[in-house]
């Protein structure tokens, strides 16, 4: 079985035993369920952006279970705004968040985290000075947590919403609200399922791709495109490395895993032995993540998960995008710094970041391994015209991707003149590529995560829902003890 047509059938057996008769079992209950459901969806990609029925069944929860009045906002307007955050983690999320706060500096800002724990208030809080921040207490209830959501989200008028794909709380807390509160949905994660698409009145869209997945496959007509915002640093005088070019490469873990014929580290392996004077470095993995052939290589250095990488990108001669997964915010955050961009050949259209305004000048076709390795050795022929057209890249970044140019991108957003014009636009056709999705994000440990949750489940099935749970089983790799196990639950 092909694995996307693997990934919809788990996906649809999983609603089919756990999630059919949703209005009659425990709401918390469902709430894990559909959270565990929309994390396998959005991890290993099966086939949709959105799902109505799941969107249905928040509605449900929301309407019924938070019966109280509508919030009521006084009538002049306030210039607040709450930002609600599933997580704290390091990275392109919330990097928007910080340079979305550093551009209405006219505004209160104020936030309050669904899924992380207070302790982490003093290293928060020296994130962002400026903000209020609270937290919902994570020894409560789903429920009890979209409950104090919704009674908190009463004295605010406009709503920015960065929650995590799975995250179920902000669309029970507001699937019900006063019509004078608009939504916000800042669309990070654009190529992935999420939750969530119920309750946005606009979604903020960081590119073209996104914008049209959001108005074609969430059914979102209102959706914005901006230019992703990139906080410029001041770039030192860059001096060459005693000869040698260093290539930075900066993202999760899970951007680097080989996928198909898509393996980072060999295609580097080749670069380096044919480059002497090339150094490669990772900001993102440890040498333990790294596989053995490549992992003592003299040449490859691993910093780990850096809270601020800025010293290192300095030094940095080119920019490289992780193979198979791009990581949009990092490429720019390391060219903004004065380094040159190397591009993946990744053969999903979303994540060519090569189209990207800063970057479109340069032409760059790569379609292959062998253009890769091509673009990246001539890149290294000339040392002083690299530096040169890193710094190039960098003018261009710093006046297409500015916090003050993101201001008044926000700001129009934000004008209600400009939302009654706002209109349904295509920026053009789309392949979906679901089946190259699904093979990109295809990883054994989405499938063992769901199974040891479902043989956890301990729920009274009906003889169909117990054939349907055993083929759940099965798909997701399954053995006979498990099946035996979870007959006994």
């Amino acid at each position: 079985m092909e694995i996307l047509e693997r990934n919809k059938e788990i996906y649809t057996l999983y609603k089919s035993v756990f999630l059919k008769n949703y209005q009659l079992e425990d709401p918390n209950v469902i709430c894990r369920r559909v959270s565990n459901l929309s994390e396998f969806a959005y991890k290993s990609h099966v086939g949709i952006f959105r799902d109505d029925f799941i969107e249905d069944c928040l509605k449900w929860l929301g309407s019924l279970i938070l019966k109280d009045h509508l919030p009521i906002i006084k009538k002049k307007p306030e210039r607040k705004i709450l930002h609600i955050i599933s997580k704290y983690c390091i990275g392109g999320h919330i990097s928007l968040v910080q340079n979305t706060i550093a551009a209405l500096k006219d505004y209160e800002h104020y936030i309050i985290f669904t899924q992380e724990a207070s302790e982490k208030y003093d290293h928060i809080k020296s994130i962002f000075p400026i903000a209020k921040i609270k937290f919902l207490d994570l020894k409560n209830s789903e429920i009890q947590k979209a409950t104090n959501l919704k009674n908190y989200c009463k004295q605010y008028e406009t709503l920015f919403i960065f929650q995590n794909p799975e995250d179920c709380v902000p669309s029970i807390a507001l699937s019900s609200r006063n019509q004078r509160q608009s939504v916000y949905y800042f669309n990070h994660a654009d190529h992935a399922f999420w939750l969530g698409a119920d309750i946005c009145d606009y979604t903020v869209e960081i590119r073209d791709a996104g914008k049209n997945i959001s108005q074609l496959a969430r059914n979102l007509q209102r959706s914005f495109v901006i230019d992703l915002p990139i906080k410029i640093k001041e770039r030192i005088k860059k001096q060459k490395n005693s000869g040698k070019i260093l290539a930075i490469s900066m993202a999760s873990k899970h951007k680097f895993m080989p996928k198909e014929n898509y393996n980072f580290f060999k295609i580097w392996e080749k670069i380096l032995n044919r480059q002497n004077n090339l150094v490669l470095g990772i900001v993102g993995l440890e040498q333990k993540d790294l596989p053995k052939f490549i992992m003592h290589h003299p040449r490859v250095i691993t910093y780990g998960i850096v809270k601020d990488p800025t010293k290192i990108l300095l030094s940095a001669d080119l920019a490289v995008d992780p193979i198979p997964l791009g990581s949009y915010t990092s490429l720019l955050e390391t060219c903004s710094l004065g380094s040159f961009p190397v591009f993946n050949y990744n053969p999903l259209k979303i994540f060519d970041l090569s189209n990207d305004p800063s970057f479109i000048h340069l032409k760059v076709n790569i379609n292959s391994e062998e253009d890769y390795i091509s673009n990246v050795l001539n890149l290294c022929l000339d040392h002083e015209k690299l530096i040169n057209r890193g710094h190039e890249v960098r003018k261009k970044i710093t006046k297409d991707h500015s916090i003050e140019k993101y201001k008044n991108q926000l700001s129009k957003i934000l004008s209600k003149n400009y939302k009654e014009k706002l209109e349904t636009e295509f920026s053009g056709e789309l392949n979906f590529e679901h089946d190259r999705m699904a093979k990109i994000n295809f990883n054994q440990n989405n499938y063992d995560q769901l199974l040891h949750r479902i043989l956890k489940e301990n729920v009274k099935l009906n003889l169909k829902q117990i054939f349907l749970k055993r083929n759940l089983i099965k798909l997701l790799g399954g053995n006979l003890r498990d099946l035996k196990y979870s007959m006994k639950n």
